[in-house]
């Protein structure tokens, strides 16, 4: 009787064991789907973005990673006080992580200053060639549905480049 209720309860045991792992095998998975969802991805591809903008555009202008030009005003701001600004509105997901679209701007021109937005347009069209502005404006149209590999892919690509510049930026010093 004794070697019963033992075995009994040692299969008693296994089956809770298994039937942990199971829940714990789920949490896992959901865990994974959570992490590489939309939202998530999209909030992970903007901060990697933002820095590898601010930084492109601070190496750019003043060729230190504290201190940017604004693409606006002109003026030179500390590295803290720079936005990425999105010349078409970051609704758009066309152009959101267009590097064209977006350039380092002072707070107090993305904030306050945001109607001067033909300043944006003038600056674009001076840094690159004569109606990029324009082209954005015709591409802000264009429906474009998200997918998570998509979005793995650019924030594999962006980190690689932010990390470059960095790497660059502390041989050239």
């Amino acid at each position: 009787m004794k070697t019963y209720t033992v075995r009994k309860n040692k299969e008693l045991r296994e089956k809770n064991k298994l039937k942990k792992e199971k829940v714990k095998q789920k949490k896992q998975e959901k865990r994974i789907k959570r992490l590489e969802s939309i939202p998530v991805l999209k909030k992970k591809l903007d901060t990697i973005f933002s820095k590898y903008i601010r930084t492109r555009d601070s190496l750019l202008s003043t060729q230190t990673l504290d201190k940017c030009e604004c693409i606006t005003c002109k003026e030179i701001k500390p590295f803290a006080n720079i936005d990425a600004w999105h010349f078409i509105s970051r609704a758009k997901m066309w152009t959101r992580w267009d590097p064209i679209n977006v350039h380092g701007q002072c707070k107090l021109c993305n904030v306050i200053l945001w109607w001067e937005q033909y300043k944006h347009w003038l600056a674009i069209d001076e840094r690159y060639w004569e109606g990029v502005a324009n082209k954005l404006l015709c591409q802000w149209q264009e429906i474009y549905k998200l997918n998570s590999e998509w979005m793995l892919e650019q924030i594999d690509r962006f980190t690689n480049m932010y990390n470059n510049l960095i790497e660059s930026f502390d041989k050239w010093k």
